[in-house]
């Protein structure tokens, strides 16, 4: 079962009146619509309400950012990826087993309220759908947390304002009388914190299960057959944070709002206490991520090719026997990822306009009763194809996906090859680490290459919450801002870290900040109201959760916007 879950497709097909009776124009005894035409009429309409179903569909699903670099992706997988899944290179010998244990269980960390088909909140129980043409046509039923975990557009772990479809979401129940009721989900509710639908112990179900099996044969009687037939499960060949991954829904939300930077104190303590001899941590075989560290992954800082800074999160080490050839080349292989994504779809785009404008031509010619309405529509989609290759390229990418975007990508291709293909999305593994004399951190690449980073961040497990209803995250965008453009933000929804000690975080309007100013060193100067400067290296986006969905008891919904039970009104 995929995390983004079961989404049952509510098509409303457009009635086609086939009732000789109806069909005859007013006129009496004028002639009969021909029923070929009728029959043609009806395939056109479910062609065209295929389509829109089938876009609708593609763009609930959303996108996802890809964890154990196997076959997550079409493009962008690991560079190892296709010899993990040849049988003969593959490290276990037996690609079904490889594929068990990297397979998608994040749905077994849902805890109860993540897999009820109704949202439980103030407002009552309530069942949510897409209507994405507002119109009370081509709904989507929305089950369970799965399918809103795939309406996170921006994967800050909270469905609001912020995502592209939170306004075509709708909450369906009834009255206290028993009537239907239908609500804009945006009327009643600033948004929904997906993090309520997680379980608080994230369990790695493959380990879990393979222990489970393990024990299961260790127990039975050495006169027992089956103790010599069975053989063990072993996935200690695997990278730990691959099996973990495939069972952990934080992984679904971006690294900005789960991973903190690591203070240089604990930089240090890191290589003291993992570094070989010759400086180097080696991150192979487990030997720094497993499941007895309380070390989860990390992440390093690096520049989208629109200028912005997202963090880079460590891939898992996907083991071969052969490894790699030596004439590999990372860049082009990035490049000729690109390069097939580009081509991919181009192609898609091409063919799904050239049957919607030959079906539109179609719709107009057949007469159709609501031929408009179904062409308005079908302008506005595009195939499941096409929205996943485009989803693809914003994990690939960091960027929303445009026309613009796209070629800004090929550009830089044309242009710096080895540059552009550093800032996509890494399709290598970091197997070592080395803190270098100026404080500067070496990593080096299972590709080859080895890059310089100034800082680490490490994964906290969940995501950074001030309180309740305040979420963190880190904000890289201020970095590439003019002084005029930080000023110009809203004070009390960005936050610095007040005290170190405690690990405290204030917003600016808290510290009472009337001016940020850029210092040389990259760090800035906050002008305070009562005339003291504070320095801060570091800015933080606030971000606000609805006080009902923490289980605020203090939360009282009005009678009138509650939903009740469905009554039988014949009882």
């Amino acid at each position: 079962m995929n995390i983004v879950g079961t989404l049952n497709l509510a098509r409303d097909t457009y009635a086609i009146d086939t009732d000789i009776k109806n069909l005859q124009l007013n006129a009496s005894g004028a002639q009969k619509i021909d029923p070929i035409l009728l029959n043609q009429r009806e395939s056109l309409q479910k062609e065209a309400q295929r389509l829109i179903s089938e876009y609708i569909s593609a763009e609930a699903a959303g996108y996802k950012l890809g964890t154990n670099g196997i076959n997550e992706n079409l493009y962008f997988n690991s560079i190892n990826a296709q010899a993990f899944m040849d049988k003969d290179k593959s490290f276990s010998g037996d690609v079904k087993s490889d594929l068990w244990a990297v397979s998608e269980k994040k749905y077994k960390n849902l805890n109860d309220d993540g897999v009820l088909k109704a949202l439980k909140n103030a407002y009552g129980d309530v069942k949510l759908f897409l209507d994405f043409y507002d119109d009370g046509t081509n709904t989507l039923e929305l089950n369970g947390a799965s399918a809103l975990f795939g309406l996170d557009s921006n994967k800050d772990g909270t469905l609001s304002s912020e995502d592209e479809l939170f306004y075509k979401i709708k909450i369906k129940g009834y009255d206290k009388d028993g009537n239907e009721k239908i609500s804009r989900l945006s009327d009643l509710l600033n948004g929904i914190d997906l993090t309520k639908f997680i379980k608080d112990e994230i369990i790695n179900y493959a380990q879990k299960e393979t222990d489970e099996y393990n024990v299961k044969i260790d127990a039975l009687p050495k006169n027992n057959a089956k103790k010599y037939l069975l053989e063990k499960k072993n996935i200690d060949y695997l990278d730990y944070r691959q099996t973990r991954n495939a069972s952990n829904p934080y992984t679904l939300v971006k690294a900005e709002y789960r991973y903190e930077r690591l203070q240089n104190d604990e930089v240090q303590n890191f290589f003291q206490k993992y570094a070989g001899a010759d400086g180097w941590v080696d991150l192979r075989d487990n030997k720094v991520f497993n499941k007895t560290s309380k070390l989860i992954n990390f992440a390093y800082l690096k520049k989208s090719l629109d200028g912005n800074a997202r963090l880079a999160e460590f891939n898992p080490i996907v083991k071969t026997h052969e490894g790699l050839s030596e004439d590999f080349s990372y860049t082009k292989y990035q490049k000729q990822n690109f390069k097939k994504l580009y081509e991919d779809y181009m192609a898609a785009s091409s063919e799904h306009y050239e049957r919607v404008d030959e079906l539109i031509k179609n719709l107009k010619d057949s007469g159709a009763p609501d031929a408009d309405v179904l062409i308005a529509k079908l302008r506005t989609t595009k195939s499941s194809r096409m929205v996943s290759i485009e989803n693809e390229f914003k994990a690939a990418t960091g960027m929303s996906f445009s026309q613009k975007n796209l070629q800004r990508v090929k550009f830089g291709f044309e242009n710096d090859e080895k540059a552009t293909a550093y800032a996509l999305k890494d399709t290598d593994a970091v197997v070592a680490m080395k803190l270098n004399k100026s404080g500067f951190i070496t990593l080096r690449f299972d590709s080859g290459r080895e890059i310089v980073v100034n800082e680490l961040y490490s994964d906290t497990g969940s995501l950074n919450s001030l309180s309740k209803d305040k979420r963190i995250s880190p904000n890289q965008e201020i970095q590439t801002m003019s002084e005029e453009q930080i000023n110009s933000l809203d004070f009390d929804k960005i936050a610095v870290k007040a005290d170190e000690a405690k690990n405290e975080f204030k917003s600016l309007k808290e510290l009472g900040a009337k001016l940020v100013s850029r210092l040389t060193d990259n760090k800035y100067a906050i002008y305070l109201s009562n005339g003291n400067i504070m320095v801060a290296k570091e800015f933080y986006n606030i971000t606000y959760i609805d006080k009902f969905l923490n289980g605020d008891e203090n939360f009282k919904a009005d009678r009138k916007d509650r939903f009740y039970p469905k009554v039988d009104k014949l009882a």
